[in-house]
């Protein structure tokens, strides 16, 4: 089955969660028990926002204070929303979440205009190089829907973004989240939009060149020995996994025959991205935790032990230039040590390219050409605190 990974972001209150509820609402892709939960405004209306507010201080406080991931099926197409805070100090989930989407959605509340926090997050997916952006005008009814209105504020934004130097595929809409008007259909309150509404957005194909598509890359995430058979552990990142093909690690070089692929006890020949995976190796093998497996056809020349990469601080104790950090990709741990232009400290939400440097060869992978393999986080080594995300160049 096809998937999509969307991202909703915005200004705190702009609207997003109530948009994330109202897609899950008009696709049906909500539990009756659930909906019977939910609390109902005095006009009878549901309040679709609390579908993904799943901590209590979320919904006594009325806001999102972590990522919300929620699942939704639509015309054999599986797509993954991920609702990220619009709090200011939060923008670490943000990050986090657009390192990993196909698709951003961008609200803003047309009541109150481009917010900084807004500009932040087209500043971020712009350096992300998300390929497709949704820019929802939210709130149309509260000023009855008025064509001025929507013109007036989609001018503004494509004035700030004539500074962001990515050009994604963009699309403007308006919307009202909380009656729905343009999210599953069109709206007959704007008549006057002649475009798609937002769910045919979101199943439009863009064109691009999808290099990680074109790779296999299998993570091993743990190795055991059961009753002579040595068994790995697997998460395919990338492409698919096939019995018939032999694979080396990256690390090692070993090489890695597969006699049975399982996902508990069903037995498969072929697995794809997403999947995870146990298999019985021909013969024995060494550690491979924390491997990398690619085809042994494929030649393997991102092995480096310094490297640039783009960081965003997520710590309050700021980033500090040569001291030794924890870098984690998959579940491989590496001692790495980052300098900055003036050997300047990095602050929290601040974004800076940075250059890194190890003592032991690291896997370092373009983020444009794979995001599984070229994204990773930083970790402190005393407080065990992540204090940092970074996709590679």
């Amino acid at each position: 089955m096809k998937s999509k990974t969307i991202t909703v972001a915005g200004n705190v209150d702009d609207g997003k969660s109530t948009l994330v509820g109202r897609i899950l609402y008009d696709t049906n892709n909500i539990k009756q028990d659930i909906l019977e939960n939910l609390k109902v405004h005095s006009n009878g209306s549901t309040d679709l926002s609390k579908l993904t507010d799943g901590l209590k201080k979320e919904k006594d406080g009325n806001i999102t204070m972590d990522i919300a991931y929620r699942y939704f099926y639509n015309n054999d197409i599986k797509f993954t929303l991920i609702d990220a805070p619009g709090h200011s100090e939060y923008t670490k989930f943000f990050f986090t979440g657009a390192t990993k989407c196909d698709i951003v959605i961008i609200l803003i509340d047309i009541t109150k205009g481009i917010s900084s926090q807004s500009e932040m997050h087209m500043r971020l997916s712009s350096k992300l190089r998300i390929p497709q952006w949704i820019l929802v005008i939210n709130k149309m009814d509260a000023f009855n829907f008025q064509e001025s209105n929507y013109n007036s504020i989609v001018t503004l934004i494509q004035s700030f973004l004539t500074n962001v130097n990515y050009k994604p595929i963009i699309n403007f809409i308006p919307i009202s989240a909380l009656n729905g008007d343009n999210v599953l259909t069109r709206s007959k309150s704007m008549e006057w939009y002649k475009d798609e509404s937002l769910l045919d957005l979101l199943h439009k194909d863009i064109v691009e060149d999808n290099r990680q598509d074109l790779v296999n890359r299998i993570c091993v995430i743990g190795l055991e020995q059961h009753n002579g058979k040595t068994i790995l552990r697997c998460s395919v990142l990338n492409g698919e996994l096939n019995k018939s093909t032999i694979y080396k690690s990256v690390y090692t070089g070993s090489l890695v025959e597969i006699s049975h692929i399982y996902q508990g006890d069903q037995e498969y020949s072929q697995l794809f991205a997403g999947d995870k995976a146990s298999l019985i190796i021909k013969g024995s093998i060494v550690n491979l935790e924390g491997d990398i497996l690619v085809p042994f056809s494929e030649t393997v020349p991102f092995l480096r032990n310094n490297w640039k990469s783009l960081i965003f601080w997520m710590d309050e104790e700021p980033g500090i230039p040569h001291k030794v950090y924890w870098m984690q990709m998959g579940s491989r741990k590496f001692e790495v040590q980052f300098s900055t232009e003036c050997n300047a400290q990095i602050y929290v939400n601040q974004l800076n390219e940075v250059f890194f440097n190890s003592t032991e060869l690291c896997f370092i992978e373009p983020f444009e050409m794979n995001k599984e393999t070229g994204r990773a986080i930083l970790i402190d080594p005393v407080t065990l605190n992540t204090v940092a995300g970074l996709i590679h160049f």
